[in-house]
C-alpha cells in the first residue's frame, strides 16, 4: 500500500529528472494554448515537463497508467510548512487536447492526501510561507492554469498561491502576515465559492481581504486569454470582504 506521501527522495528525483517546459514541444504547446508563456514558466521554475519516455515510480500514475503515458506531463510542486519542517509534493496536469474542462482527470496528485495542506506558491509566496518575508500582498487562485496565469504576470509586490480541493488548512492561514492585503480569486462556481468561504473564515480578523465578485463564470486563465487582465491589478473586479 502506498503511503499518503511517497519517499521524499523519490519525489525529488522525479522533479530533478523533469525538463524545463521550453525543452518539451508538447508541454510548451499546451501552455501556449492557454495563453501562457513557456519561457516565463521556465524562468521562474513554476512547472517542469515530465519526459515522455521516463520510467515513473508507481505513485506517479493515474488509474494504473503512469503519468507520462496518461498525458499528465506538466509537473508542479506543492509546498508548505509541516510538522517536520518544509514539505513538498508533486501534482501533474494533463496536457492532452481531449480533456474536458473541469474533468477530475485534468489534475492529479501522487495519491490520496499526498498534497493536503500544501499549495502552489511562486517565489514571493514561498518566502512568505517560510517566514523569510513579511512585506507581501497575496493573490490566492484555484488550479494550475490560474496560478500560472498570475505567477507569470508577476504583479510587483504580490505573491501568488494556488489551491485545489483539500489544499487549504488552518496552518497556512497562520503563515500569512497580519495586516496583509489578500486578493481571493477562486472560481465563481459552487466549488470555488466553497474554497473561498473556507479561506475567508481562516483569515477573518487578520488580513484585509478582497474577493473576485463580478458574477462572470470565466476563470483567471479565461480572463487572460480574453485580455481582461491587462491592468495587472489583483484587486480588479474584487469587493472588500473583511479586515
Amino acid at each position: 500500500m502506498i503511503s499518503a506521501r511517497p519517499p521524499i527522495d523519490e519525489v525529488r528525483q522525479l522533479w530533478n529528472d523533469c525538463a524545463p517546459v521550453t525543452d518539451d514541444n508538447e508541454v510548451a504547446a499546451w501552455l501556449c494554448s492557454r495563453g501562457l508563456k513557456p519561457h516565463q514558466v521556465a524562468l521562474h521554475d513554476l512547472a517542469r515537463a515530465l519526459p515522455p519516455r521516463y520510467w515513473c515510480p508507481r505513485w506517479a500514475s493515474f488509474q494504473g497508467t503512469r503519468w507520462n503515458l496518461s498525458g499528465h506531463r506538466l509537473i508542479v510542486r506543492a509546498v508548505g510548512p509541516g510538522r517536520d519542517g518544509w514539505e513538498w509534493s508533486l501534482r501533474a496536469r494533463n496536457i492532452l487536447a481531449d480533456i474536458p474542462p473541469g474533468s477530475k482527470s485534468a489534475s492529479v496528485a501522487m495519491g490520496p492526501g499526498s498534497a493536503s495542506g500544501l499549495v502552489y506558491a511562486d517565489e514571493t509566496a514561498r518566502q512568505m510561507l517560510n517566514g523569510s518575508r513579511s512585506d507581501v500582498q497575496l493573490v490566492i487562485t484555484e488550479g494550475e492554469p490560474d496560478w500560472l496565469t498570475w505567477s507569470t504576470l508577476n504583479p510587483r509586490g504580490w505573491g501568488v498561491l494556488g489551491i485545489w480541493s483539500g489544499a487549504w488548512v488552518e496552518h497556512l492561514a497562520d503563515c500569512i502576515p497580519r495586516g496583509a492585503v489578500v486578493a481571493l480569486r477562486t472560481h465563481q462556481d459552487p466549488a470555488g465559492q466553497k474554497y473561498a468561504s473556507k479561506i475567508r473564515r481562516s483569515l477573518q480578523g487578520r488580513t484585509t481581504l478582497y474577493q473576485l465578485d463580478d458574477g462572470l463564470e470565466a476563470d483567471e486563465n479565461d480572463r487572460l486569454q480574453a485580455r481582461m487582465l491587462l491592468e495587472l491589478n489583483p484587486l480588479s473586479r474584487c469587493s472588500y470582504r473583511s479586515h
